[in-house]
Parts: C-alpha cells; structure tokens; sequence
C-alpha cells in the first residue's frame, strides 16, 4: 500500500496501480470483506486512476470507497468528509460540476460539525468546492468560499 502511494506521487502511476492491485487482493483476503483498510486502497487507486484521467474508473473506486466507509464510521465521523470529498473531486474531473457540488458541501457539512484541528481537511474542501462555484461561474460563491477558506 504505501509503496503505491509513493509511486503515485512521484508520477509512476503503472506501478502505483500494480501495488495497489497486489495490496487490495490482500486486504480483502485479510480482512474478508469490507474493512476501512480495503477503502483506504480504493481511495489511492482512485487518486492514482484520476491523474491518468480514466475518470470512469477513478468515480467506480471512490465510489466503492465510500460506500465501504459509511457502513463502518458514523455518518459525521472526518472520514467520511474526506471520503466524500474524493467522490466529489471525481465527478468534478469528469465535468459533473454539478454533482460535485453537492458532494463538495456534504463533506463541508461534516467537517463543520467536528473538532477545530480539523482545520486543514475543511480548507482543502472548501478550496475545492470554491473550484467547482467557479466551473459553473458562480463567481460570488466562489470568491465567499474561497475567502472563508483563507481564514483557516
């Protein structure tokens, strides 16, 4: 898994992929079934499956990620933001600004609801869904949710 993730970020997205693959059969068969562990390999294989812009798969995973999470983390749990968050980036890829606006404010939603030291996670969100305001040209809602996410 982490060697996945590194190959991601340094761009070997091949052999990110091939790891991941490697370490979700494995999770699976550890863990038989749904387990965070297995969402956690969905959710890199979708970032991985987002840079090489296959957005259909990239949605499939984030998906299947999610859907993992919400049956294993309370409905408000930063997990799940975060979760969300990665879906709604997927269908922003794929031109559903629309969709990922929604998803943008669950996860906005949620991490509101939390502790203050997750701070950082909200700024990232709010940073994405002021990207999607601004897609469809809702240019005061995306300036408020950008500001707002400056005072973070």
């Amino acid at each position: 898994y982490n060697l996945g993730v590194c190959l991601i970020d340094v761009g070997d997205h091949v052999g990110a992929i091939g790891m991941l693959e490697q370490s979700l059969t494995i999770r699976r068969q550890l863990r038989q079934g749904e387990h965070v562990d297995v969402a956690l390999v969905l959710r890199e294989m979708s970032r991985c499956y987002l840079s090489c812009r296959d957005f259909h798969r990239a949605t499939r995973l984030a998906e299947e990620a999610l859907s993992i999470i919400r049956k294993t983390h309370d409905p408000y749990h930063p997990t799940v933001a975060m979760f969300v968050g990665q879906l709604g980036i997927c269908f922003d890829c794929a031109g559903d600004v629309d969709k990922a606006i929604k998803l943008q404010k669950q996860s906005v939603k949620i991490l509101k609801g939390n502790q203050p030291w997750l701070k950082d996670n909200l700024s990232t969100v709010l940073h994405d869904l002021g990207r999607c305001y601004a897609k469809k040209n809702m240019l005061r809602e995306a300036i408020t949710t950008f500001e707002e996410s400056l005072t973070l």
